[in-house]
């Protein structure tokens, strides 16, 4: 997960459809208009917010996160731990 400076909505999200070939990347967390937070697999550049600069990004910066929360890869446990709890 990265920390993302300077781009609005609609940037964050084009960055992460730009993140590469195959990755996973979606804005994580929209804290106030310019969202903060992307998530993606750790090795990949979309998650560290290398497309950032290049739509007028002031700054990413890498989390210390042992997962990357509130993405889509985390969607699938989350399906499988809601079915757990219901029951």
């Amino acid at each position: 997960m990265a920390a993302l400076l300077g781009l609005d909505l609609a940037a964050a999200e084009q960055a992460c459809a730009e993140a590469g070939p195959g990755e996973i990347v979606n804005v994580a967390n929209i804290n106030s208009p310019r969202p903060d937070v992307i998530g993606g697999p750790s090795g990949g550049r979309g998650a560290r917010g290398e497309g950032a600069a290049a739509l007028g990004g002031r700054k990413s910066v890498l989390l210390p996160v042992s997962a990357p929360f509130h993405s889509a890869l985390i969607e699938a446990r989350r399906r499988r731990l809601a079915a757990e709890l219901e029951q």
